[in-house]
């Protein structure tokens, strides 16, 4: 574009090339307001999310990473809700039910979070975390011997999943079963 203003200029035709600088200036400016006010909804990971749950609000993806990044603030009492929006609009998302249980763990709701465990496995068993999370909620409950199992199960899913181990001989201990542990 700055050649073709250089050979506008270059060749006697300043008045055409005043249009086309200030036409050039204008476009400028007004991609320069859009990418501002675009940053303002890039402020925060909970303001993008909330201005993508806006503007897609039939979408269950955008409520679950709202829901994650409640979660990671520790809020499951903000991220719960919302993980039961996505699950409504696609029962069969995973990620949705897998984390309703997880914040359920985290409240205290120790049956409503197996009930949303046990969905979760009907959609995917392959995946440690579940089993992990299936264990919170048998320790949570003091069901320990279930607990064991659950923590086990993560463990036979992956064996590197090391907060597995440590919950398994927590479990063993409060059974006082001291050589498991």
């Amino acid at each position: 574009f700055l050649i073709f203003c250089t050979l506008v200029f270059s060749r006697g035709m300043a008045e055409r090339g005043t249009v086309v600088l200030t036409f050039f200036f204008l476009i400028i400016a007004g991609y320069s307001y859009m990418t501002y006010a675009r940053n303002k909804v890039w402020k925060t990971e909970e303001t993008l999310w909330l201005d993508v749950i806006a503007k897609s609000p039939g979408k269950a993806r955008p409520k679950v990473n709202l829901g994650k990044y409640y979660v990671d603030l520790r809020r499951p009492d903000k991220a719960y809700p919302l993980f039961l929006e996505a699950e409504k609009i696609n029962p069969s998302y995973f990620d949705a039910v897998q984390n309703a249980a997880v914040c359920e763990v985290a409240m205290g709701n120790f049956d409503e979070a197996l009930v949303h465990v046990s969905k979760a496995l009907m959609l995917d068993s392959s995946r440690a975390r579940t089993y992990f999370t299936e264990g919170l909620a048998y320790q949570g409950k003091k069901s320990w011997p279930e607990a064991v199992v659950s923590f086990t199960n993560a463990l036979r899913v992956d064996s590197l999943f090391i907060k597995s181990y440590a919950k398994r001989g927590y479990c063993y201990g409060s059974m006082n079963n001291w050589p498991a542990a």
